[in-house]
């Protein structure tokens, strides 16, 4: 979710740094770990 200057990922994961170019991807540097929701329960 988008909100002025702030991007936040399900509700909780804030992203610091976004969009870094590198040669093979877009990196979004997070405040947080994200698990996938089988490992989460």
């Amino acid at each position: 979710m988008v909100e002025g200057d702030e991007i936040t990922v399900n509700g909780t994961t804030m992203v610091v740094v976004g969009e870094i170019q590198t040669a093979n991807a877009t990196v979004y540097l997070i405040d947080s770990v994200m698990l996938p929701p089988s490992i989460t329960g």
